[in-house]
């Protein structure tokens, strides 16, 4: 589990170039993944499946149909596993 947003910018970034090739410089926070990374929709959908398995996160049907910038999905993960954390003796 990533520590911080940082840390979950950082592994996001790999999962992104894992999908499509895309210069570090390119993956900034506000960056769309259609519109700035040249993701398709399958790429998009591909980008959020791997980060739930590479951070170990649920996203909702809602969160999947509107999430596309970079730095909105790292604070959505970062939420997620703040709430994780706060969850007493499950």
């Amino acid at each position: 589990m990533a520590e911080n947003r940082e840390e979950i910018r950082e592994g996001l970034k790999k999962v992104v170039q894992l999908v499509k090739k895309v210069e570090d410089d390119r993956i900034v926070p506000a960056a769309d993944l259609k519109q700035d990374l040249a993701l398709d929709e399958v790429g998009r959908i591909e980008v959020l499946m791997m980060a739930e398995r590479y951070f170990d996160v649920e996203f909702s049907e809602g969160e999947i149909d509107y999430l596309s910038r970079f730095g909105d999905i790292a604070d959505t993960i970062y939420e997620k596993q703040g709430m994780i954390k706060e969850r007493p003796f499950l």
